[in-house]
């Protein structure tokens, strides 16, 4: 009793705030001798701390910095002491009579830089290695098998032949426990070297971590409605690398328009569509009716309240309202004018309030932080942090427009941009609606309470720990550029903004070049991430293409409170596009937030091995 309590105290010290889960009942049968009830209070502990640190950070593999180098204690008191070192992992645990156990974790290969690869650049110093010889594999953010590698009788792997594999959102750790009298003066830097003596027991757990239901999250397109393409190309659903298959999932049915052709790169994958009606002759990927509580299981609910966005108190806040592009009336010269009023989104902006200029960026704030900036020369507006749209008096929203006349007389539009650079995280919510008549760029994530609205060419990215693109309560759509206006811009997009993730490399290089840039198109609108509307999501692209990488999602409903479909007419995806459109299923935007209906993604143990004593 008092080794089980000492491990709860211990245990509890170590992991503040993880959620542990017991060992299985099996494990505690039998166990009545001292050291076999420390043995399993040390695997047990190794278990915890390694769930701890995967549900922390998905991606951790015994490489947290302890020190402020790759290498040091994670943990270090009297009771309890963790060291990590290049992916290998060492625990002491202290009983108040002297005695010690100890567990072990390594995922480094051991091998410098040859083959097969672990993903260190280095090994972990002489005195951290080990002869244990079954390294773990993390493959959480996998989307297909990753193997696994038995190291030989020096603790090296050499072989490139796998034993076995780790299935996808899956992690398979190795934990040697360690007791015995031969402990008692053991330290994180001589483990090793007393690992093979008589007066040391020890035994080894495999356990399998992951995301249990991850994958039921399977397809690149969820509507509550129906999904209708219409595409002078054909609407393509294919799959991003490494990624097996993917599917598309319609609570109503599936439809095509004229000659357009819904089709799947992946004979495996499947158009599911719970209506009568059966989809139309466009449709080629294979389709299968199934109902709406066996789709209902696979549905992304993709909540409001854990989808991260800029706090209310965030450093910079943006004042809520209309800015206007103009040129001014007597000096000729281009300004920014500010109508503390909200624009409807569709039709003439019809002021009802007077302007004021913005001169500078401080201008435009209620609380003025460094997150925003204005370049007048080109129209651009740049978020570089958390930046949330402060409500006043008339006005939630955030409308960036220019005047019409203006437009016709220049070849640039406005532009709103997130700072692309990796070491920022840029997140703009508004509790109004958003509608922006230019391009929006960059990496980041756009939340809006009302309606979202983007017209033509953009080339946008989440950052993918962040994973969400774009996310509205009500609707998501893409407005064409006006034909005039795309005539005047057309021979300025030197750069042909908007090739994107299936087309061309985006800001983080995620896509892929195809052999024929040139059928690209001015007006082109490229989103990475999950982009999800509680309402429908349409798009009217008169002048370029559309390519998803990630998922997209037109829920029909609050996921808070409803299934997907629950509200009569909302839930649609339309597509209209006179080129092609693509949706590239990729759950790596999944992994780290809101993913599958039991929010925030918890990890779970599902495999528990004991393994003979070695």
């Amino acid at each position: 009793m008092f080794i089980m309590a000492f491990f709860a105290l211990t245990v509890a010290t170590m992991l503040v705030g993880a959620a542990f889960t017991l060992l299985p009942t099996q494990f505690q049968i039998g166990v009545k001798d001292t050291e076999s009830s420390q043995l399993l209070s040390a695997i047990s502990a190794g278990s915890d701390y390694a769930q701890s640190r995967l549900q922390n950070r998905t991606t951790w593999r015994g490489d947290l910095d302890g020190t402020g180098t790759m290498a040091g204690y994670t943990v270090n008191t009297p009771e309890l002491q963790i060291y990590e070192d290049k992916g290998n992992v060492i625990g002491l645990l202290a009983s108040k009579d002297g005695s010690k156990q100890a567990f072990r974790i390594r995922f480094n290969y051991q091998n410098g830089n040859n083959a097969p690869d672990d993903g260190f650049n280095q090994d972990p110093a002489n005195n951290h290695k080990m002869t244990f010889g079954f390294p773990s594999v993390n493959n959480l953010g996998g989307f297909s098998g990753k193997p696994l590698y038995v190291a030989d009788s020096s603790g090296t792997v050499t072989s490139t032949t796998s034993t076995s594999s780790v299935g996808r959102y899956q992690t398979s750790i190795f934990i040697q426990g360690l007791v015995g009298s031969g402990l008692r003066n053991a330290t994180v830097d001589t483990l090793e070297s007393l690992a093979g003596r008589r007066d040391v027991l020890t035994r080894t757990l495999n356990t399998r971590i992951g995301f249990l239901n991850q994958a039921r999250v399977d397809s690149a397109a969820y509507a509550g409605g129906g999904i209708h393409t219409d595409a002078g190309g054909d609407a393509t659903l294919t799959n991003a690398p490494d990624v097996d298959i993917a599917n598309i999932r319609a609570l109503d049915t599936l439809d095509t328009a004229g000659s357009t052709k819904l089709k799947a790169t992946s004979a495996q994958s499947r158009g599911y569509y719970s209506a009568s009606t059966a989809p139309t002759a466009g449709v080629e990927v294979v389709t299968q009716q199934q109902s709406k509580a066996a789709q209902e299981s696979h549905w992304l609910k993709m909540k409001w309240s854990q989808v991260p966005k800029a706090p209310t108190n965030s450093p910079t806040r943006l004042k809520a309202g209309t800015y206007v592009w103009r040129e001014n009336s007597s000096t000729h010269l281009r300004e920014l004018a500010y109508y503390p009023q909200d624009y409807s989104g569709s039709g003439a902006f019809t002021p009802s309030t007077s302007p004021s200029i913005i001169s500078s960026a401080t201008d435009m704030m209620t609380s003025i932080g460094t997150g925003v900036s204005l370049d007048s020369s080109t129209m651009t507006t740049t978020f570089s942090d958390s930046v949330y749209v402060d409500p006043v008096a008339g006005a939630q929203g955030f409308s960036v427009l220019i005047d019409p006349a203006y437009q016709a007389a220049i070849d640039t539009r406005p532009c709103v941009t997130l700072d692309p650079d990796p070491n920022k995280t840029c997140i703009l919510s508004t509790s109004g609606s958003l509608f922006v008549q230019g391009k929006i760029e960059g990496v980041g994530s756009i939340t809006t309470e009302g309606d979202l609205k983007i017209q033509g060419t953009s080339l946008f990215e989440a950052d993918p720990g962040d994973s969400v693109v774009l996310y509205s309560k009500k609707d998501i759509t893409v407005e064409s550029i006006p034909p005039t206006v795309a005539a005047a811009v057309a021979p300025a997009n030197v750069r042909k903004p908007g090739m994107g993730m299936g087309m061309a490399m985006g800001w983080r290089k995620k896509g892929t070049q195809r052999t024929d840039p040139s059928t690209v198109m001015d007006g082109d609108v490229s989103f990475a991430g999950a982009v999800f509307a509680m309402g429908n999501f349409t798009t009217d692209i008169t002048n370029g293409n559309l390519f998803i990488r990630g998922v997209l999602s037109a829920y029909g409903g609050d996921p808070e409170t409803q299934g997907p479909g629950s509200v009569s007419g909302s839930g649609k995806i339309s597509i209209k596009t006179p080129g092609t459109a693509e949706f590239m299923y990729d759950p790596s935007y999944l992994m780290n937030n809101a993913n599958n209906g039991i929010v925030p993604a918890r990890l779970d143990r599902f495999s528990w091995n004991l393994l003979d004593n070695n």
